[in-house]
């Protein structure tokens, strides 16, 4: 028995770098919309794929809101470094029965100096499944809006759409596994004059 857990214990610590180098927002190619969130996950190193639970699932993997228990809120705001760059953050998640949770989240990050104005929001929607005691899936939809002026000139503006899916398995009780794929599909911003990034 012994051997049974130390062998499933490597193979989740496996999957777990594995699923962080996959997903993690500092290896993986990052645009406004990879801006990463919560206290928690961040102090972890982003290494919460596996983990996604709570308010934070709606960011880290969505499958987690399949196993909420109770509704929760966050609301956040920030001054980054003290260089003028406000981030703001608002999330509810609760659960709908036993087996599944609804959740969603605005975040606004901005920089305005009233000469160079600089905004990007997010509004996620997500929804969380619990099939069966081991297993959660997960779906997350995002409107991505960002906009950037100069004295008052547009500078760029635009808007998109991204979808996130995840994954938590529990095969044994001392194990969980997780897989989450941010943007799946891709997310390009479709900028006023034609451009895409």
């Amino acid at each position: 028995k012994l051997l049974q857990y130390i062998a499933l214990a490597a193979l989740g610590a496996y999957c777990g770098v594995s699923s962080i180098l996959a997903v993690s927002p500092a290896l993986a190619s990052s645009g406004e919309e990879q801006v990463p969130v919560g206290a928690r996950p961040l102090g972890l190193g982003g290494s919460y794929t596996a983990l996604g639970e709570g308010v934070d699932a709606l960011y880290w993997n969505p499958a987690g809101l399949g196993d909420l228990r109770f509704s929760t809120a966050r609301v956040s705001t920030v001054d980054l470094h003290g260089l003028g760059i406000r981030d703001n953050l608002l999330s509810l998640v609760s659960p709908l029965g036993q087996r599944w949770g609804v959740g969603v989240e605005w975040y606004h990050s901005g920089f305005d100096d009233g000469v160079i104005k600089d905004a990007l929001n997010r509004i996620s929607l997500g929804l969380g499944w619990k099939p069966i005691t081991q297993l959660q899936l997960g779906l997350n939809g995002k409107f991505l809006q960002y906009s950037q002026t100069y004295e008052g000139d547009d500078q760029g503006s635009g808007t998109g759409f991204g979808m996130d899916l995840g994954l938590l398995y529990h095969p044994v009780r001392a194990l969980k596994l997780g897989v989450a794929w941010r943007d799946a599909g891709g997310t390009t911003l479709n900028y006023d004059d034609g451009s895409a990034s």
